[in-house]
């Protein structure tokens, strides 16, 4: 892990997800649960056990301006994973428990992708900075010494039950995680659904499944 990485999770600031709660005790099963889709587009969605609530957000990015011109000429952008948001985000989580070791993450892992339906795949370069990205996350877990299992997207779309199909993922979500309906409304909100579904996913694993299910 580069220095960089570890000195913005080591700075991460810390706040609150939701209303402070009672000291839990330790146990031999994560009280809160993690679940990542760790692109650009993607999110982490948190469950907690304990109080039976979902919280789903947007993986965070900063978007530059580059000096490259479309052929409208405006200038294109670069996404970056925004890693100090990032750590700071986790470590809301983190502060949530009285352990890193109550927290359990369960992350998509990745892999390039193959043909699409129109045929095209993906870039040499956008492989490179999607495996880049999820690196920059699987370190900052490392660094903030939070317990994760990687899993294809293959395997845990199968045991869901959902395809590769985006608008299924996010019916299937609205579904099952009624109170995160109105962080599901836009077709764009893909990630917070397959991040809602790989926390639950991640839950089934352990022999716990979320209240009311």
């Amino acid at each position: 892990m580069t220095e960089s990485l570890q000195a913005s999770c080591s700075h991460a600031g810390s706040t609150s997800l939701a209303s402070p709660s009672p000291s839990k005790p330790l146990s031999n099963q994560p009280l809160l649960f993690i679940g990542i889709d760790p692109g650009f587009t993607g999110a982490i969605a948190v469950h907690d056990t304990a109080f039976g609530f979902w919280s789903v957000r947007d993986m965070p990015v900063t978007v530059t301006p580059t000096k490259i011109k479309t052929k409208k000429g405006n200038f294109k952008t670069r996404t970056d994973l925004d890693i100090e948001a990032l750590c700071f985000h986790l470590d809301t989580i983190i502060d949530m428990a009285d352990s890193p070791q109550q927290i359990h993450v369960t992350i998509e892992k990745a892999q390039p992708m193959g043909a699409s339906k129109n045929g095209r795949t993906q870039g040499v370069q956008s492989t490179a900075r999607y495996m880049e990205a999820y690196g920059m996350v699987i370190g900052s877990l490392a660094a903030l010494n939070l317990p994760y299992t990687t899993i294809t997207a293959a395997k845990w779309k199968k045991d869901m039950g959902v395809s590769a199909d985006k608008d299924l993922a996010m019916a299937e979500a609205r579904r099952m995680f009624p109170d995160l309906g109105l962080r599901l409304l836009r077709k764009m909100d893909h990630g917070r659904a397959e991040a809602a579904l790989i926390c639950y996913y991640g839950m089934k694993m352990r022999g716990i499944l979320a209240e009311g299910e």
